[in-house]
């Protein structure tokens, strides 16, 4: 929002105030008022406009055309007002500069200079000089928008430049003479690129909405002038800029709209690598959306020209995406009195009017109307339920519900075909730095891609590699082809790895809020020793510094020549953490083989049902704690364990059931959810029930945690009671003796 100073909070801190406006056109260096031109108010109506997807503002002009012997018509050549300057030079003509200005002034109180508020400033682009003229104006972005790119230029090199060092070289190569202001640099460094043949304008704004931010003209307060601005939407934005009280009026033209139309939770960007190889994948969901308004998947294609050629960089537009589109967006129209202040990514609130809504509505600015007729102004403003930083944009990117478009993979895959054979040489490096795809989750999970030759000793999978060891046939680790039980091939420790042999991935950015699950698939020749191999996770900061490590599971072989699956969660990842590598040890000592199919490290699911395999013994009143060792989904504390941690922050739908049988009538069976916050001491019933005999069980808690600094309640375990006298064991299966957690608010 535009400042407002002392003077002018108090004007609209008073019911009686008046709006002033005029609209002034520059011929050469002089700019003419066309309400007080010669003595006349040639002015009819003024409209300036600006909306989030809009890359300029706009506005239109209606003047009289002529007033007595005064024409402001351009072929009119013998007219005063076309020669103020001593000879021909039309005030009405394309591309001339113009201005609108407003000043809200207590009533009755006329304007000074000091008083005017510039709210536009651009240029004429198409006046229309019938019974009325009309002039349709943008601002100073119309000029960037005509403005074309005329040869292909090189920007950056592998080293990478400010993206905002780069707008500006095409703008100064342009000659446009404008400066680029960035307030705060978005820290993106864009590697070499080939500038296509396009208007300036887009060229620049293709790079900002790339990761999602903006750029066009916006009112800078310091200067006291419009700059072209490359900035950041605050989608954060919580306290409203400016709050309506009874001095102001106000009123919602158009009822309120809810569509999940625009939806979309799933979002798949797919781009080409930095090293020209296509195509390359990511995919970034929303769980919280998708649990509300079902599954909502959208498609991005960039093409080659694109700057977005690594998989962070992929990660931040998919996520500016699902900030922009994961919940619906509440459409409102209000009309008020002249908000000359009023910017997108505004956030007002409306005070309760106890009939449409009785609590105060926080809605942010999506676009807004200054509108001016002779004797007053209004303001109208299209409004959203949240700030949004790019809307229509996105939509228009992209596949999705109510879209026909789609990715052409035969041509992505031929394209790749034609650059595979210039990729070889720096595909090695190019391996070594690049993030994993996903947040949590593991690339080449199964060995299947092989992109990456280790000098006379083959090709090693891709995003894996060997920290302690040798690769290759001969060596520590290769691959086998043969003995696989998904995908092309497995990773084989051979019997000379030993001890030794030590393999690792690439780094996977994490959030320490998140838990992680961990499965190994393998299996072995011989099962001599135990605690054949290990799966360890390194923690990584910010800087990709080492933190510390945490065993996620050790694995000893029951039998050989079968594939083994162990499971192991929950794993929070450590305060600080950024990134994680997942790594395969070998801790026997003997001389055997060890095939790995695959290795899986993601985010745990946002529901965990375990159940009794075996029953559990309840002695007579005695609170006794169950414990579970199957489990349909999810990842829970793991073996016969009585405790379920809850995998993230959010709220918790816990539902357990129990069956005991063969009881008699008169006796009473209790149950209960207790929670903890560390698993071990303070645990407290949050919920519990008693009933009779032969019933089956069940009691709802649900509970909630806001921050990874608040565990309050973070594990979770169920304990029943009997007065029966002898022991009572348990009925199992999956219906019988559950326990239930189903995430159903996130944060």
């Amino acid at each position: 929002m535009r400042t407002l100073t002392t003077d002018q909070e108090a004007v609209y801190g008073s019911p009686a105030r008046s709006t002033h406006v005029k609209v002034s056109i520059k011929v050469g260096a002089t700019w003419h008022d066309m309400t007080d031109l010669e003595g006349h108010d040639f002015l009819i109506s003024a409209e300036v406009s600006d909306d989030i997807d809009s890359p300029t503002m706009t506005a239109k002009v209606s003047l009289m055309r002529a007033i007595d012997e005064l024409s402001l018509s351009p072929l009119m050549t013998g007219s005063k007002l076309n020669n103020l300057g001593g000879s021909f030079d039309p005030i009405i003509n394309s591309q001339n500069e113009i201005k609108v200005e407003t000043a809200v002034m207590p009533f009755g109180v006329s304007p000074i200079s000091a008083d005017w508020q510039n709210i536009f400033e651009g240029r004429i682009d198409n006046p229309d000089i019938r019974k009325v003229i009309t002039l349709n104006c943008r601002d100073m972005g119309g000029r960037l928008m005509d403005t074309f790119i005329e040869t292909q230029r090189t920007y950056s090199d592998s080293g990478g430049t400010a993206v905002e060092t780069v707008m500006q070289s095409i703008l100064t190569d342009n000659s446009t003479g404008i400066t680029l202001y960035t307030p705060t640099s978005p820290s993106w460094q864009i590697k070499g690129y080939i500038q296509q043949k396009e208007p300036v304008l887009a060229a620049i704004r293709r790079l900002a909405h790339q990761i999602g931010w903006q750029l066009k003209y916006r009112w800078d307060s310091g200067t006291s002038a419009w700059r072209l601005t490359f900035y950041e939407p605050d989608r954060a934005k919580s306290t409203p800029d400016y709050t309506f009280d009874s001095n102001d009026q106000w009123i919602f033209d158009k009822d309120p709209k809810l569509s999940i139309s625009n939806v979309r939770n799933v979002v798949r960007v797919i781009y080409t690598d930095e090293l020209g190889q296509s195509p390359a994948t990511i995919e970034q969901s929303d769980a919280g959306s998708i649990a509300a308004y079902g599954r909502r998947f959208m498609e991005i294609q960039e093409d080659s020209s694109s700057n977005i050629d690594t998989s962070g960089e992929a990660t931040d537009m998919a996520d500016s995406i699902l900030s922009d589109l994961k919940d619906p967006v509440l459409n409102l129209q209000a009309t008020t009195g002249m908000l000359w202040f009023a910017e997108t990514g505004d956030l007002y609130r409306f005070p309760a009017d106890y009939i449409v809504y009785d609590t105060d509505q926080d809605l942010a600015v999506k676009g807004w109307t200054h509108s001016f007729i002779k004797g007053g102004g209004k303001t109208t403003l299209k409004l959203q339920g949240r700030v949004l930083g790019l809307y229509k944009n996105w939509l228009s990117k992209g596949t999705g519900p109510g879209t026909s478009k789609g990715y052409d993979a035969l041509g992505s895959i031929e394209k790749w075909r034609t650059t595979r054979h210039t990729m070889r040489e720096g595909i090695a490096s190019f391996h070594k730095n690049v993030n994993s795809v996903r947040r949590g989750m593991l690339d080449n999970h199964d060995f299947g891609y092989q992109s990456r030759v280790i000098a006379g000793s083959g090709w090693e999978p891709d995003s894996w590699f060997v920290t302690t060891g040798t690769w290759g046939a001969s060596g520590d680790v290769y691959v086998d082809d043969t003995i696989n039980l998904t995908g092309a091939r497995s990773l084989l420790y051979t019997s000379d790895a030993g001890a030794t042999a030590k393999v690792e991935t690439d780094f996977i950015p994490v959030t320490e809020t998140d838990a992680y699950g961990t499965t190994l698939v393998a299996r072995t020749d011989s099962t001599t020793g135990t605690n054949h191999i290990a799966v360890y996770l390194d923690w990584y900061d910010d800087s990709k510094t080492f933190i510390s490590s945490t065993s996620t599971l050790v694995h000893t072989f029951a039998s050989t020549g079968t594939w083994e699956r162990t499971t192991m969660g929950v794993n929070n990842s450590v305060s600080t953490a950024r990134y994680v590598k997942v790594r395969l040890d070998l801790t026997h000592a003997t001389t055997q083989k060890i095939w790995v199919d695959s290795v899986y490290f993601k985010v745990l699911n946002d529901q965990t049902y375990v159940y009794q395999g075996t029953g559990t013994s309840i002695a007579d009143q005695t609170w006794t704690s169950l414990t579970y060792d199957s489990q349909l989904y999810a990842f829970y504390s793991g073996g016969s364990s009585a405790n379920i941690r809850k995998a993230r922050i959010g709220t918790y739908h816990f539902i357990a059931g129990m069956e005991l049988t063969g009881l008699t009538l008169g006796g009473a069976v209790r149950m209960r959810i207790q929670g903890s916050a560390n698993g071990s001491t303070g645990w407290a019933t949050v919920a519990e029930v008693e009933v009779g005999a032969n019933s089956q069980l069940s009691s709802h808690a649900q509970c909630s945690y806001i921050s990874t600094a608040d565990d309050t309640n973070a594990y979770f375990r169920v304990q029943v009671w009997h007065d029966y006298g002898s022991n009572r064991t348990t009925s199992t299966g999956q219906t019988e003796t559950y326990f239930c957690a189903t995430q159903t608010e996130y944060y």
